[in-house]
Formats: structure tokens, C-alpha cells, sequence
């Protein structure tokens, strides 16, 4: 698995994410008092300015580059997150996607996730629904707040 490294991680997450409304969605939920609690795990800390990486390729980037990309945060970070939506040009499907990065990541990572969003971030979180809101613990304007912000 993962190479021993002289000292224990510095940081508990990094984020790979695909784009910029991941990183938006990702800084605004981490933005929330007690987020942790929405996602049924004990506290941890995340500075949005430096945990969360976008990858200018986008979710392809991703699919094909995630584990060189975050080679360069091992030793630093105890885990770390893939986010990338399964709808794209060439995709070989949610399944396929994460069986291919959990692939390529164990052999580095002891400890990661892969989220593959199907379908993609945008068509549910800007779907006229207060679910969305209520399951990721926003609050029900949250989509005037990402207008807002320019995302």
C-alpha cells in the first residue's frame, strides 16, 4: 500500500475535484458549522484555499490523471477524495470509472474515496427541489448564494 513515511500526514483531506462547481459545492458545505455531522463521521478540518485541487482537465482529466496528480499530496494527507461526474464525452460509465481509479489508487493510498456523480453535479443540484438542500444540509437559498458567487 501506501510507503511509510518518516512522520505521520500534516493535513486529513485532500479533495480532487473536476471542476469548479465541485470546488464551489465542496467550499460551501465545509463553510457550515459543523458539517461533519451531515456526513455521519467525526470532525475534521479542511482549509478550502488548500485541500481542495480542481483539475483543469475536468472529470477526463481526472479519470486519466487523479492518481499522478495526487501523488504529490502523499505523506502530507491521511486520505484522500475523488470527485468527478460519470456524463462525459468518452466516459466508460459510473462503474467503470471508480473501478479504475480505486484501481490505480490503492497501490498508493491506504485510505480514499472515489465519488462519481450520475448524473452529473449540475442536473440535480440546480433541480427545483428543497431535497437537495435538506440532504447536503444547505440552506434553502443556496442556489442564490452560488448565483451570487459567480458559480
Amino acid at each position: 500500500m501506501n510507503r511509510p513515511s518518516p512522520q505521520p500526514p500534516v493535513r486529513d483531506v485532500v479533495f480532487l475535484v473536476a471542476d469548479k462547481g465541485m470546488e464551489a459545492m465542496l467550499r460551501g458545505f465545509f463553510s457550515r458549522e459543523r458539517f461533519h455531522h451531515a456526513l455521519g463521521c467525526g470532525p475534521f478540518s479542511v482549509d478550502p484555499g488548500r485541500d481542495i485541487i480542481v483539475d483543469p482537465g475536468r472529470d477526463p482529466g481526472v479519470f486519466l490523471r487523479a492518481h499522478e496528480l495526487l501523488r504529490l499530496y502523499e505523506g502530507e494527507y491521511a486520505h484522500a477524495v475523488v470527485m468527478l461526474d460519470a456524463a462525459w464525452e468518452g466516459s466508460p460509465g459510473a462503474d467503470a470509472i471508480r473501478e479504475a481509479l480505486t484501481t490505480r489508487l490503492k497501490s498508493r493510498w491506504d485510505s480514499f474515496t472515489v465519488v462519481v456523480i450520475d448524473p452529473e453535479l449540475e442536473a440535480w443540484i440546480w433541480q427545483d427541489s428543497p431535497h437537495v438542500a435538506q440532504t447536503l444540509n444547505f440552506p434553502s437559498d443556496f442556489r442564490a448564494i452560488l448565483e451570487r458567487s459567480g458559480h
